[in-house]
């Protein structure tokens, strides 16, 4: 996937709930297509940034989680502009059922 435009940078994150960055990324965010995940985790010598929700899927590997986490907030922010604000149904660390939550 090829995205397009200037990416937002890792500071557009602070509109998110504060996640500690030495840390992989998982967070949902409430949007207008639903609720859209956006998880970093750790395969075997790289990382994999995954998203989801009820009409995306995606995954790509990263060499470092730094990049991993800034390549989901930079893609978060192109695919959902409009998502300027968290709700209260964004979050750290959700739950998701049938997900592998480590």
């Amino acid at each position: 996937m090829k995205l397009n435009g200037p990416h937002p940078t890792v500071k557009e994150a602070d509109r998110w709930p504060r996640h500690d960055r030495r840390k992989p990324l998982f967070i949902v965010h409430d949007t207008d297509d639903g609720l859209i995940y956006l998880r970093t985790e750790r395969q075997g010598r790289s990382w994999r940034a995954h998203n989801w929700g009820d009409q995306l899927e995606g995954g790509w590997r990263f060499r470092t989680m730094k990049e991993a986490n800034e390549f989901l907030i930079s893609s978060f922010g192109q695919m959902f502009p409009e998502h300027l604000q968290c709700t209260r149904r964004c979050r750290l660390n959700p739950y998701t059922p049938g997900q592998d939550v480590k």
